[in-house]
C-alpha cells in the first residue's frame, strides 16, 4: 500500500555528520537487497581507522517503505522514499544518491563510524547500494 503524502515527514540531517575530505582505497560493486527485506538491510563496516563514504542508494523502482540511513548511531536521512535507479528525484519526500542524480552526491562518515541502512516495512523493489572505504 501506498503512503499518502503527509502520512510521514522526510528529515535530512547531514549537516551534523561528515568525515571531511576522503581518499579511496576500496570501491565496492553494486550490492542489490531483495524486494521484501525488513529492518535493517544493510549493515557497512569499515576497516580499522577508515572511512565510509555511501557513493549511492536507490530503488530499483521507486519504494513506498520509508528508509533511514544511520551513520555512527545517529540517523542522518529519516523516513524518505528511495527514488528508482533510471530517474530524477522530482518529489519533496523522494531520496537517492548518485544512480542518475540525487539529492545528495554521498555521505561520509567519520573514521570507524558504522553505516545502518534501515527500513520501517518490507522493501517495495530491490534496494541499490554502493560505497567506499578510505581515509
Amino acid at each position: 500500500m501506498a503512503l499518502a503524502t503527509g502520512d510521514y515527514k522526510m528529515t535530512i540531517r547531514l549537516s551534523s555528520k561528515g568525515g571531511g575530505s576522503f581518499t579511496a582505497s576500496f570501491a565496492s560493486p553494486n550490492i542489490s537487497v531483495s524486494s521484501g527485506a525488513t529492518g535493517t538491510i544493510a549493515t557497512i563496516t569499515p576497516p580499522a581507522g577508515k572511512k565510509v563514504k555511501l557513493t549511492g542508494i536507490a530503488g530499483m523502482a521507486t519504494q513506498t517503505n520509508l528508509t533511514t540511513i544511520t551513520v555512527g548511531g545517529s540517523d542522518v536521512v529519516i523516513a524518505v522514499l528511495l527514488d528508482s535507479i533510471g530517474s530524477s528525484v522530482t518529489l519533496a519526500n523522494e531520496f537517492k544518491i548518485g544512480y542518475d542524480g540525487g539529492n545528495q552526491e554521498a555521505i561520509i562518515g567519520k573514521v570507524n563510524e558504522v553505516f545502518e541502512i534501515k527500513t520501517n516495512t518490507s522493501t517495495s523493489s530491490d534496494t541499490l547500494y554502493t560505497y567506499q572505504f578510505g581515509v
